[in-house]
C-alpha cells in the first residue's frame, strides 16, 4: 500500500540535465565536502535520476534550517572529469510517495 506525504526536513538538489549527470559516488563527496553535511546530521539520500535529483532529508527541523539558510539556491559539483554541473538547492515541498516493501522495516518512513 503506498501512502503519499508532504516531505519534512528536506533539501532538493536538482542538477542541470543539459549537463553530464554526477555518480552517485561523486554526488556522495559533494555533500560531504561542499556542503560539509555531517553523517549524523542526515536521515537518509535519494537519488532520483529521472528528477535529475537527490534528496537530503535531515534528522531535525534545526539541522534543515541551518543548512538551508546556509547553501540555499546555486551551486555546482565538480565532476572526477573536471567538468563542473550546476546545481540549485532548495525545499523540497512536494508530495513523495511511502512504499513499504514486506520484511523490510520503514526506515526513516514518517
Amino acid at each position: 500500500m503506498a501512502t503519499k506525504v508532504i516531505r519534512q526536513h528536506t533539501i532538493k538538489a536538482t542538477f542541470n540535465k543539459d549537463q553530464q549527470p554526477p555518480s552517485a559516488m561523486e554526488i556522495h563527496q559533494w555533500i560531504a565536502d561542499e556542503l560539509n553535511v555531517q553523517e549524523d546530521d542526515l536521515q537518509t539520500i535519494q537519488l532520483v535520476s529521472k528528477q535529475h535529483a537527490v534528496y537530503l532529508k535531515f534528522k531535525t527541523s534545526t539541522v534543515y534550517e541551518n543548512y538551508l539558510q546556509r547553501y540555499e539556491g546555486s551551486s555546482t559539483l565538480t565532476l572526477q572529469s573536471g567538468d563542473r554541473v550546476d546545481v540549485t538547492l532548495s525545499p523540497a515541498e512536494e508530495e513523495s510517495t511511502v512504499v513499504r516493501v514486506l520484511n523490510i522495516p520503514p526506515r526513516g518512513a514518517q
